[in-house]
């Protein structure tokens, strides 16, 4: 009988050593584990601190909330049970900031460039806005990167959820110019957003014109300008073959207007000569 009882206190023991390790292993890690930080230069050449290695750490966070439901399973588990649900809560609070933060981060490291170009000028104050809201979160991390501290930090959890429905409107109001800019000129279908927004934001540059033309129409490897580079005086094909436009055609900031008068002069150009080449040949 006594052996037993000796027993079982030995299991007792035993089982209770190891939950307070595994809940110290876990406040140790709590005290340790810091965001992996890495630099990022925005549009104005400045410095920002960004986090990288997102996996691993949402990876440690999913296995520490499976140590702790483990923990459970321990007969011996009620005596721990206040210690475990804090660390609970804490570990599911962290868990879904770091999956908004990483979200944010996403659409502000897209976004950024374009509106730091002055992209969408209806849409700047709102950037603007939430540009420094997400700037000051991390300029946060950086001051102290352990990621206890950064779900410990008041308000956290709405910032980020407000952080992150601007840039969604934001990154909405571009989806919708860019629709509404396709719609006006289908060839834009060819492209992707980045290189559009490039197309819209540079129309008069020749060499943006020349860098995307061939991506707009199949056969045309670049154009020939006047000496202004202001009107596109012919046609070239990737062998050298080169077809003067029978008008020349203007480059203005509407970019879409000018590229279908383009479209338009090509068929016609080739239209005549085609005309005229079997009246030649009757």
């Amino acid at each position: 009988d006594n052996a037993d009882k000796l027993k079982e206190l030995f299991s007792r023991a035993q089982g209770e050593v190891s939950i307070r390790e595994a809940l110290r292993e876990l406040e140790m890690w709590g005290a340790a584990t810091t965001f992996t930080l890495t630099s990022y230069v925005d549009t104005d050449e400045q410095e920002l601190t960004i986090v990288k290695d997102w996996k691993d750490l949402v990876n440690q966070v999913g296995d520490n909330q499976c140590l702790l439901q483990s923990l459970k399973d321990s007969p011996y588990f009620k005596s721990f049970a206040d210690k475990s649900q804090l660390w609970e809560g804490r570990l599911a609070e962290l868990d879904e900031c770091l999956r908004h933060l990483n979200a944010a981060q996403r659409k502000w490291v897209y976004l950024e460039p374009i509106f730091g170009r002055g992209a969408l000028p209806h849409e700047q104050g709102r950037f603007r806005r939430v540009n420094d809201d997400f700037r000051s979160v991390m300029q946060n991390i950086r001051t102290d990167s352990r990621v206890i501290s950064f779900v410990s930090r008041p308000g956290i959890k709405n910032l980020l959820l407000t952080v992150l429905e601007q840039l969604g409107r934001c990154q909405k109001a571009l989806n919708e110019f860019l629709e509404e800019k396709r719609a006006l000129f289908p060839r834009f279908y060819f492209v992707g957003d980045d290189d559009l927004l490039e197309i819209l934001g540079q129309s008069t540059n020749p060499t943006v014109i020349q860098t995307h033309l061939k991506k707009l129409f199949a056969g045309i490897h670049s154009v020939k300008f006047d000496d202004s580079t202001s009107n596109i005086l012919a046609m070239c094909s990737l062998e050298g073959e080169v077809v003067p436009l029978s008008s020349p055609v203007a480059i203005s900031k509407d970019v879409e207007v000018w590229l279908a008068h383009l479209a338009e002069e090509m068929q016609t150009t080739l239209k005549e000569l085609l005309t005229n080449k079997l009246a030649v040949s009757k």
